[in-house]
């Protein structure tokens, strides 16, 4: 009987320690980044939770594309991704600050944002099957093709499928296509201002929560 509860006791703590809390799309919000500061390359992401959240709760970033027709993220050289884990217990309205360039000792660092254009996503699970939280998007793609003047990306599915090459295979990590599970203006942000993208940006917000 001893022997039993102690294994039920440590079931439990350990259960409890390692449990994290499960995301959806819209618990997190993006509320500022920079790709460059002082002339310098920059890779910082500030984002608001939404929802309370547990203790050793992972996300991670990344920069890779997302491909409509393919239903995955494509894995581009460049690209990379970077793991956040919740030193503790953390409220709603908390605002988290990250340097995606500063090994965290997870999924290590990664030059996230090219300043041309670029993506972001937050995600739970893997980049192989990913679970989709939050998105953002500072890329202009025009249909070089045949009329530079005539943009492609939109609200509705950012850039659409990605450029690609004679074999058919992709040439581009500044595109992406928009995951089904979000939506820009709700849980994805897309950033332009006069057909450009923006470099850097913040929002001035007021979180209230019923």
């Amino acid at each position: 009987m001893k022997k039993s509860f102690y294994f039920f006791t440590l079931f439990c703590a350990s259960f409890f320690v390692s449990a994290q809390s499960n995301l959806l799309a819209g618990d997190i919000a993006f509320i500022g980044s920079n790709t460059s500061i002082g002339g310098q390359f920059a890779d910082q992401v500030s984002f608001i939770l939404l929802k309370d959240i547990t203790a050793s709760t992972k996300i991670i970033f990344t920069d890779k594309g997302w491909s409509d027709s393919e239903q995955k993220l494509i894995d581009m050289p460049g690209d990379g991704e970077y793991e956040w884990v919740a030193d503790g217990n953390m409220d709603a309205g908390t605002v988290v600050t990250l340097d995606l360039s500063i090994d965290t000792g997870n999924l290590g660092s990664f030059n996230a944002f090219a300043i041309q254009g670029d993506q972001l996503f937050a995600i739970q699970g893997t980049t192989d099957n990913p679970s989709f939280i939050a998105g953002l998007h500072f890329n202009i793609k025009k249909n070089l093709n045949n009329d530079p003047t005539t943009i492609i990306t939109d609200d509705l599915n950012w850039d659409g499928e990605p450029s690609i090459d004679n074999q058919g295979n992709p040439i581009r990590n500044d595109e992406s296509a928009l995951p089904d599970d979000l939506v820009t203006g709700d849980t994805a942000v897309r950033l332009f201002y006069n057909d450009s993208n923006l470099d850097n940006w913040y929002f001035v917000y007021q979180v209230v929560f019923s």
